[in-house]
């Protein structure tokens, strides 16, 4: 199990300014993390922090908030002898992974593992080169395609202190399937296990997580939203 703690986006969005409120967030952060390590860190094979830092619109957080955050959490995790990873970039971009993993190594504070939401369903089908890197033209050349690009990501975090690489979250979305075919979660299903053929083949992936547990597109289990 990797539990994945979560700063919710209000909070994220006050640690990202300065003076009394940042500090009261950082605060509330610091008893959060500390309290459900205390409940569930031993359960726990690992726990992740970082939610789509690369997406301030959905995180709310930016970039020197979550190193704040990390550290806080990095601190606790180690107290408490709980592995922790992060930092979530999503979707491919490299940029991001480099700048963040350079950023915790110089703080002292490292990963133990390096995880990245590696979704690769712009590119429809798991096999298919991205042509959202360059554009059509340039993706047969590029040929970057979900081996290439976790070796990639892979070869950024073990530069970086964090030889070991997680995609803790990966889906297709019902919603975009179902605009070009029927039968979608069968669909969907075989999507998923060409997707872990192909992350086994390229040999720089530890472990793939199938999106959330409880959540309302595609947990296993509803949240009950609607």
């Amino acid at each position: 199990v990797c539990l994945h703690l979560v700063q919710p986006r209000a909070e994220a969005r006050l640690m990202s300014r300065r003076g009394p409120a940042a500090d009261a967030a950082a605060d509330r952060w610091r008893a959060f993390v500390d309290d459900a390590l205390a409940r569930w860190g031993s359960a726990a094979d690992c726990v992740e922090v970082g939610a789509t830092c690369n997406r301030r619109k959905w995180s709310g957080q930016s970039l020197a908030a979550l190193a704040q955050a990390w550290q806080i959490a990095w601190a606790i995790a180690c107290a408490r002898g709980v592995k922790i990873i992060g930092p979530n970039v999503t979707d491919f971009e490299t940029v991001y992974n480099f700048l963040l993993l350079d950023r915790l190594r110089r703080l002292g504070c490292p990963p133990e593992a390096h995880t990245d939401n590696l979704f690769v369903e712009r590119a429809t089908e798991p096999e298919n080169y991205d042509h959202k890197i360059l554009g059509y033209r340039a993706a047969g050349w590029l040929r970057c395609n979900l081996i290439r690009k976790a070796r990639l990501l892979q070869a950024i975090g073990a530069a970086h202190g964090a030889p070991v690489f997680i995609c803790s979250h990966t889906a297709w979305s019902l919603r975009r399937i179902a605009r070009f075919l029927d039968q979608v979660e069968e669909k969907q299903a075989d999507y998923l296990a060409r997707y872990l053929l192909l992350a086994a083949a390229a040999g720089a992936l530890e472990r793939v997580y199938w999106g959330p547990l409880i959540g309302q597109r595609e947990g296993l289990i509803d949240d009950g939203t609607e």
